[in-house]
């Protein structure tokens, strides 16, 4: 089983975005951006839901336009391989769980 890690500077990204999202009560998220190893996961950058998100107190869809061009400006001086996108988070501006978190 593989280990699952996040640098700092995505973890911060992460918490400054969830406090600006909770005075808003909307639900907040973005994408986690890696690099993998054999089965180890190290989240080096993640990202918010962009200026044009649709975002209400129960979803949220990030920006995808927004996201390309982070994901272009994390990997433009980055020696090696390029940073993948590992996947996603998100926070809710609601108590509990949406329908569709627990649907799935």
């Amino acid at each position: 089983m593989g280990v699952l890690s996040i640098e700092r500077n995505a973890l911060r990204l992460i918490q400054a975005e969830a406090r600006r999202s909770a005075a808003l009560q909307l639900e907040t998220g973005g994408y986690l951006f890696g690099e993998v190893t054999n089965d180890d996961i190290l989240i080096v950058r993640a990202t918010g839901p962009g200026p044009n998100a649709l975002r209400t107190p129960a979803t949220v869809r990030p920006d995808e336009w927004y996201t390309l061009q982070k994901e272009r400006e994390f990997n433009a001086n980055r020696a090696g391989k390029p940073l993948l996108r590992a996947g996603g988070w998100h926070l809710h501006g609601i108590d509990g769980l949406s329908t569709t978190d627990i649907e799935t």
